[in-house]
């Protein structure tokens, strides 16, 4: 790992740290860094290029804290909670897409989002990740791999079986195998 290009953000690192108790410590610091490996353009911020569906740019999604604008917000979509972080599917996509298009993240495509089984009321919950939004996402993201190389364009998918943060590609009961189909349609397609 290339501990050059470690993730600088306190906050985010905090909350890995306090997050995962139980995990050593040099596999938070293997998770903060860019395997030497990875090509990056040259203007790219480090701590972004994550698999997560970069949560850090959506505001209050890091503050765990009680906010009022968030209890009024969380109140028109019918939830009683200051500190549950509440996004859209395609509120989160348009957050990122300035950081992608930019080329200061990674495309990276992910399904969804629910870590409050780990986090409680402190959680962050993207709802409307459909395998129809996801396509189109990932799609997207396809294009920027492209205008990043070319010659070997890459995408990251967030995550096979994040079970426990709502994230997962593996069938299930709700959507059966509708999100790998949507990978299979955009692999064949070559949007």
């Amino acid at each position: 790992m290339n501990h050059d290009n470690e993730l600088r953000d306190p906050q985010l690192t905090s909350l890995l740290r306090n997050e995962r108790r139980d995990v050593p410590q040099s596999w938070i610091d293997d998770a903060l860094s860019v395997p030497e490996h990875v090509s990056l353009p040259q203007d790219t911020d480090p701590w972004l290029v994550t698999f997560a569906p970069h949560l850090g740019v959506l505001p209050g999604a890091v503050d765990d804290g009680f906010d009022r604008r968030r209890l009024e917000r969380n109140l028109r979509r019918g939830l009683a909670s200051g500190t549950l972080k509440v996004f859209d599917y395609a509120e989160v996509i348009d957050s990122v897409e300035g950081l992608r298009s930019g080329k200061r993240a990674a495309p990276c495509a992910f399904v969804g989002w629910d870590n409050t089984p780990r986090r409680g009321r402190k959680g962050v919950i993207i709802t409307g990740g459909t395998p129809q939004a996801f396509g189109v996402d990932l799609r997207r993201c396809s294009e920027l791999a492209r205008d990043w190389d070319p010659q070997e364009p890459l995408v990251f998918i967030n995550a096979w079986n994040e079970w426990a943060e709502g994230c997962h590609l593996e069938p299930d009961q709700r959507f059966g195998t509708a999100f790998l189909e949507q990978i299979r349609s955009a692999t064949r397609s070559r949007v």
